[in-house]
């Protein structure tokens, strides 16, 4: 049987974490790692020193602006990750509504914003979003487009489709 060690939130950019081995045949870190490409930095360091591969997708926090990344956006960071994992030789691999076979499991992968659904009223939860979440003011979804609730709920729409589909 695979062992398989799911990881999210590490959050890096407040700290540096260190791993022992736990038996794993393969991480899962499951979005909300670093900022940007940090989190497939990280993620290859581990891979090297407990000789492991590690499957990774973004979380919303990859894709936050700050001092060193003013201009990234969701689809420069998809671009930037899916490079950074590809120099890894295969130690890490970055799925973007993407699959991977690892020890035997396959997995699916694509950051899933949400749809607005979960209380039955996506407007008004659209609304409240944008006045209480970070996102709607540290996430661009390209140069020429704002990330909005609307994109969210579009690209889960996507997302959930390319799942669909793999399933």
């Amino acid at each position: 049987m695979t062992k398989i060690r799911p990881m999210s939130d590490l959050h890096l950019e407040f700290g540096p974490l260190s791993l022992e081995p736990a038996g794993e045949d393969v991480i899962a870190l499951a979005g909300d790692i670093g900022i940007f490409t940090d989190g497939v930095g990280w993620a290859d360091e581990v891979a090297r020193s407990l000789d492991v591969p590690v499957v990774m997708i973004a979380g919303n926090h990859e894709f936050y602006r700050n001092r060193e990344h003013r201009n990234h956006s969701v689809v420069s960071t998809f671009d930037a990750l899916s490079e950074a994992a590809r120099k890894t030789a295969g130690r890490v691999m970055f799925l973007e509504r993407g699959t991977a076979k690892i020890a035997g499991v396959r997995f699916i992968g694509a950051t899933l914003w949400t749809d607005f659904n979960l209380f039955g009223s996506p407007v008004l939860a659209k609304h409240r979003a944008v006045e209480a979440m970070n996102d709607y003011r540290a996430i661009a979804f390209s140069p020429r487009e704002d990330f909005t609730p609307d994109v969210a709920a579009r690209e889960h729409a996507k997302a959930i489709g390319y799942i669909s589909e793999a399933l």
